[in-house]
């Protein structure tokens, strides 16, 4: 058994405390493999651990974090959970949470999420002439290329062409070139809970490639899953990427 300490950060999530790795064993795992073997019989009394140290139980508990711990446990079943978030029609700030999922990703005042399968050889006359991009013969080329809009000095927003279909299959671009109810999307994750409700997923993210991590937070809007990314936590967003559904 494994002891862990945790607190609630300014996000409301639990954040783990600093402290030593504490394991209370009730066989002796002579192998490392965490299971007790045939030859690893269970014992009446208990193996305490701090790290990889055999400790008395005196120096174990000396190594415990102090406090006034709450045990924390669930009172009602998975199935009950679902049927009140079904049934709930209030989200933060007293809003309704069918009113939330209501707002839509919008650039230059069109929708987003619409053009996610449509075509990408007309696009352009709905959000004008390309500033990047592949062009061939005054026609956009498909095949799994790329056009886009600057906005800004230093980014922009891209729609990117899936090569099986000929139609947009991801629109990829900077959070202040994206609005919501009028709102950019280069705000803080505070105003994103406002403006969405809790994600549906968040955390850090590796990407392996770049040699960096971000922060992302997960949401399904109009159907289509969408990722917005910052830099860490507590920055302002910097990116959002609307994805078919795969």
């Amino acid at each position: 058994m494994y002891e862990s300490y945790y607190g609630i950060n300014f996000a409301h999530e639990l954040s783990a405390l600093p402290s030593d790795q504490l394991s209370i064993w009730y066989f002796r795992d002579t192998n490392g493999n965490g299971y007790p073997d045939e030859n690893e019989p269970f014992l009446e009394d208990p193996i305490y651990y701090v790290g990889d140290a055999e400790v008395s139980k005196d120096v174990y508990a000396s190594h415990q974090v102090s406090g006034d711990y709450q045990w924390i446990s669930g009172e009602k079943t998975a199935s009950e959970m679902l049927a009140l978030l079904d049934d709930s029609n209030e989200g933060l700030d007293g809003e309704g949470i069918a009113a939330k999922e209501n707002g839509d990703l919008t650039f230059r005042g069109v929708s987003l999420t619409d053009w996610i399968g449509g075509p990408a050889d007309t696009a352009y006359d709905v959000f004008g002439w390309p500033d990047y991009g592949t062009i061939i013969d005054d026609t956009l080329y498909s095949g799994g290329e790329y056009f886009g809009y600057d906005v800004g000095v230093d980014s922009g927003i891209s729609f990117v062409v899936d090569y099986q279909t000929d139609r947009i299959g991801w629109i990829t671009g900077a959070a202040k070139a994206i609005e919501v109810n009028g709102i950019t999307l280069d705000v803080t994750r505070t105003k994103l809970v406002d403006l969405f409700g809790a994600p549906e997923s968040e955390g850090l993210v590796s990407d392996e490639l770049a040699g960096t991590e971000y922060y992302a937070m997960r949401y399904t809007i109009k159907g289509l899953p969408v990722e917005i990314s910052m830099p860490n936590m507590d920055s302002a967003a910097t990116a959002v990427l609307i994805s078919q559904v795969s």
